[in-house]
């Protein structure tokens, strides 16, 4: 004779709950450096003529300047093939002529966002 397999529930798992005050659980999520933790909760601050401010995400001491993260871009065909055309008739490689254009402006709408904070 076959046993009963016992019915299933569908009544969701409750979570645990978190104490997000013990100073532990604090260190440990800024370290994993997660976005979705408010800049106003880290402790680190940056100094500049008597003025304390929280640190941004780039100026963090975590970051390097040696480590690059990869990040695609989509681009429409015709720009595509623009580049395409940029980096066979001249000097510089796809990637050089889009680094010299974008990080420019990267910080300048970082300028235009938090003006001189910087």
């Amino acid at each position: 004779m076959k046993q009963k397999k016992p019915p299933l529930s569908i009544k969701p798992l409750s979570k645990p709950s978190i104490d997000l005050e013990n100073d532990k659980l604090k260190e440990f999520i800024q370290a994993a450096d997660f976005p979705s933790v408010p800049i106003a909760s880290f402790t680190e601050k940056k100094t500049t003529n008597n003025f304390s401010r929280h640190l941004m995400p780039w100026e963090k001491e975590n970051i390097r300047e040696d480590i690059v993260k990869i990040f695609n871009l989509r681009l429409p065909e015709a720009y595509h093939a623009k580049l395409e055309y940029l980096s066979q008739n001249g000097k510089d490689s796809k990637h050089k002529i889009l680094m010299d254009i974008i990080l420019p402006e990267i910080d300048k709408k970082i300028k235009e966002i938090i003006g001189g904070l910087v």
